[in-house]
């Protein structure tokens, strides 16, 4: 059976070995390159996949 990953380094680690090399971050309503600080307009972006994160619940 595949190892499921479980938390968010397992799912970086995963796409990095598949050749998602680049970082992002969002600035002024831009998302940017970390590196080469390209601006990628809304057409130029495609998301891939997703993954959904919840910690631990404490209904107390």
């Amino acid at each position: 059976m595949k190892k499921e990953q479980k938390h968010e380094t397992d799912y970086i680690k995963k796409y990095q070995d598949e050749g998602f090399t680049s970082n992002f971050l969002f600035e002024d309503g831009v998302l940017l390159d970390s590196e080469t600080k390209y601006a990628y307009q809304p057409n130029e972006i495609f998301i891939v996949a997703h993954h959904r994160y919840e910690g631990m619940s404490d209904p107390d």
